[in-house]
Protein backbone atom coordinates (compact mmCIF):
# COMPACT_ATOMS: atom_id res chain seq x y z
CA UNK A 1 0.00 0.00 0.00
CA UNK A 2 1.13 3.61 -0.73
CA UNK A 3 1.81 6.22 1.68
CA UNK A 4 0.15 9.46 2.40
CA UNK A 5 2.28 11.54 0.42
CA UNK A 6 3.91 8.43 -2.09
CA UNK A 7 0.58 7.68 -3.73
CA UNK A 8 0.51 7.20 -7.30
CA UNK A 9 -2.87 5.34 -7.01
CA UNK A 10 -5.90 6.84 -6.63
CA UNK A 11 -9.73 5.75 -5.52
CA UNK A 12 -12.50 5.64 -6.96
CA UNK A 13 -13.74 9.84 -7.19
CA UNK A 14 -10.18 10.66 -6.76
CA UNK A 15 -8.75 13.60 -8.71
CA UNK A 16 -5.66 11.77 -9.82
CA UNK A 17 -4.17 12.62 -13.68
CA UNK A 18 -7.51 15.52 -13.79
CA UNK A 19 -7.05 18.13 -15.78
CA UNK A 20 -8.33 21.79 -14.11
CA UNK A 21 -9.10 25.02 -16.02
CA UNK A 22 -8.85 27.95 -14.08
CA UNK A 23 -11.22 30.67 -15.74
CA UNK A 24 -9.72 34.19 -15.16
CA UNK A 25 -12.65 36.23 -17.48
CA UNK A 26 -9.60 37.25 -20.03
CA UNK A 27 -7.55 34.31 -19.91
CA UNK A 28 -7.14 30.74 -18.67
CA UNK A 29 -5.15 28.52 -16.97
CA UNK A 30 -4.47 24.69 -17.25
CA UNK A 31 -3.03 22.59 -14.63
CA UNK A 32 -2.53 18.89 -14.32
CA UNK A 33 -3.12 17.19 -11.11
CA UNK A 34 -0.05 14.71 -10.56
CA UNK A 35 -0.26 13.72 -6.60
CA UNK A 36 -3.56 13.22 -4.79
CA UNK A 37 -3.41 13.77 -1.03
CA UNK A 38 -6.99 13.12 0.08
CA UNK A 39 -7.29 15.35 2.70
CA UNK A 40 -4.14 17.11 2.67
CA UNK A 41 -5.43 18.47 -0.89
CA UNK A 42 -3.58 18.01 -4.19
CA UNK A 43 -0.74 19.02 -5.85
CA UNK A 44 -0.89 20.09 -9.70
CA UNK A 45 1.56 20.45 -12.28
CA UNK A 46 0.51 23.73 -13.72
CA UNK A 47 1.27 24.67 -17.25
CA UNK A 48 3.39 27.69 -18.73
CA UNK A 49 0.96 29.29 -20.70
CA UNK A 50 -1.71 31.71 -20.65
CA UNK A 51 -4.14 30.52 -23.26
CA UNK A 52 -6.65 33.32 -24.93
CA UNK A 53 -9.58 30.46 -24.93
CA UNK A 54 -10.53 27.34 -23.85
CA UNK A 55 -8.65 24.31 -25.49
CA UNK A 56 -10.22 22.02 -27.51
CA UNK A 57 -8.50 18.78 -26.12
CA UNK A 58 -6.57 18.26 -23.09
CA UNK A 59 -4.38 15.96 -24.84
CA UNK A 60 -2.56 18.76 -26.52
CA UNK A 61 -1.17 20.31 -23.05
CA UNK A 62 1.12 16.45 -22.61
CA UNK A 63 3.69 18.28 -24.62
CA UNK A 64 3.59 21.75 -22.86
CA UNK A 65 5.80 22.67 -20.32
CA UNK A 66 5.36 23.32 -16.88
CA UNK A 67 5.56 26.96 -14.44
CA UNK A 68 5.60 25.12 -11.28
CA UNK A 69 3.71 22.98 -8.62
CA UNK A 70 1.48 24.15 -6.35
CA UNK A 71 -1.01 22.53 -3.59
CA UNK A 72 -4.38 23.12 -4.75
CA UNK A 73 -7.73 21.78 -2.86
CA UNK A 74 -9.27 20.54 -6.12
CA UNK A 75 -12.64 19.84 -3.72
CA UNK A 76 -13.31 23.42 -4.59
CA UNK A 77 -14.01 22.21 -8.10
CA UNK A 78 -17.67 21.58 -6.78
CA UNK A 79 -18.23 24.95 -5.19
CA UNK A 80 -15.94 27.44 -7.35
CA UNK A 81 -17.28 28.27 -10.90
CA UNK A 82 -13.87 29.51 -11.80
CA UNK A 83 -12.40 26.44 -11.49
CA UNK A 84 -13.35 23.32 -13.03
CA UNK A 85 -12.48 19.82 -14.04
CA UNK A 86 -11.81 19.81 -18.12
CA UNK A 87 -10.20 16.17 -18.88
CA UNK A 88 -7.89 13.83 -17.71
CA UNK A 89 -3.95 12.72 -18.67
CA UNK A 90 -1.81 10.29 -17.81
CA UNK A 91 0.56 10.73 -14.89
CA UNK A 92 4.40 10.31 -16.40
CA UNK A 93 7.16 8.96 -14.58
CA UNK A 94 8.72 12.35 -14.38
CA UNK A 95 5.15 14.07 -12.83
CA UNK A 96 4.69 10.96 -10.11
CA UNK A 97 8.01 12.02 -8.42
CA UNK A 98 6.67 13.96 -4.91
CA UNK A 99 8.36 17.64 -5.45
CA UNK A 100 10.53 19.01 -2.79
CA UNK A 101 8.91 22.65 -1.64
CA UNK A 102 10.43 25.61 -0.03
CA UNK A 103 9.28 27.82 2.60
CA UNK A 104 10.35 31.43 4.76
CA UNK A 105 10.67 30.89 8.17
CA UNK A 106 8.77 33.04 10.13
CA UNK A 107 9.55 37.13 10.66
CA UNK A 108 8.19 39.82 11.87
CA UNK A 109 7.25 43.28 9.64
CA UNK A 110 10.60 44.88 8.22
CA UNK A 111 12.62 41.82 9.41
CA UNK A 112 14.07 38.28 7.31
CA UNK A 113 13.90 35.39 8.54
CA UNK A 114 16.36 33.22 9.55
CA UNK A 115 15.79 30.40 7.03
CA UNK A 116 14.17 28.20 5.21
CA UNK A 117 11.56 24.93 5.66
CA UNK A 118 12.24 22.68 2.65
CA UNK A 119 9.02 19.80 2.64
CA UNK A 120 9.32 16.22 0.74
CA UNK A 121 5.90 14.80 1.86
CA UNK A 122 6.27 14.49 5.88
CA UNK A 123 9.89 15.02 6.22
CA UNK A 124 10.67 18.57 6.99
CA UNK A 125 14.67 20.33 6.88
CA UNK A 126 15.19 23.76 8.40
CA UNK A 127 18.45 24.91 6.01
CA UNK A 128 20.12 28.57 6.94
CA UNK A 129 20.82 29.26 3.81
CA UNK A 130 18.70 28.53 0.36
CA UNK A 131 20.95 26.95 -2.57
CA UNK A 132 20.20 28.33 -5.26
CA UNK A 133 18.95 24.87 -6.98
CA UNK A 134 16.92 24.92 -3.84
CA UNK A 135 15.53 27.79 -4.75
CA UNK A 136 13.76 26.38 -8.12
CA UNK A 137 11.79 24.12 -5.59
CA UNK A 138 7.91 25.14 -5.63
CA UNK A 139 6.45 27.37 -3.12
CA UNK A 140 4.83 25.70 -0.31
CA UNK A 141 1.03 26.33 0.63
CA UNK A 142 -1.67 26.46 -0.88
CA UNK A 143 -1.73 29.74 -3.72
CA UNK A 144 -5.53 31.46 -3.64
CA UNK A 145 -7.29 32.15 -7.32
CA UNK A 146 -5.83 36.00 -6.89
CA UNK A 147 -2.22 34.25 -6.52
CA UNK A 148 -2.36 31.75 -9.25
CA UNK A 149 -3.52 34.68 -11.43
CA UNK A 150 -0.65 36.84 -10.30
CA UNK A 151 1.73 34.14 -11.43
CA UNK A 152 0.44 34.90 -14.52
CA UNK A 153 0.00 38.09 -14.97
CA UNK A 154 2.98 39.21 -13.59
CA UNK A 155 5.32 36.05 -15.32
CA UNK A 156 6.49 34.59 -12.05
CA UNK A 157 7.75 31.77 -11.20
CA UNK A 158 9.19 29.85 -8.25
CA UNK A 159 12.86 30.94 -8.16
CA UNK A 160 11.49 34.67 -8.96
CA UNK A 161 13.01 37.24 -6.87
CA UNK A 162 9.66 38.27 -4.81
CA UNK A 163 9.73 34.95 -3.45
CA UNK A 164 13.25 34.76 -2.61
CA UNK A 165 13.02 38.06 -0.59
CA UNK A 166 13.93 38.10 3.22
CA UNK A 167 15.21 35.13 3.83
CA UNK A 168 18.92 34.07 3.45
CA UNK A 169 19.97 32.69 -0.06
CA UNK A 170 23.55 30.91 -0.29
CA UNK A 171 23.53 33.36 -3.86
CA UNK A 172 23.70 36.48 -5.44
CA UNK A 173 20.07 36.91 -7.11
CA UNK A 174 21.41 38.76 -9.56
CA UNK A 175 24.06 36.27 -10.52
CA UNK A 176 21.86 32.88 -11.16
CA UNK A 177 22.26 31.23 -14.16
Amino acid sequence: MFGLFGARKQKSGGFLGKVVEFNFGDFFVYGHCTHDLGKAGQILKLFKPMFDTQIRSTEALAEVDARTVIKFPLNLTRTEHDVNLVGELAVSDEDAVLPKFKSRGLFAPGETANGWWITHGKDKTWVEELSEEMSYFPNDGIPNLALIRDLYEQDLYSNSEIFLRNAPLAFKIGTRQ
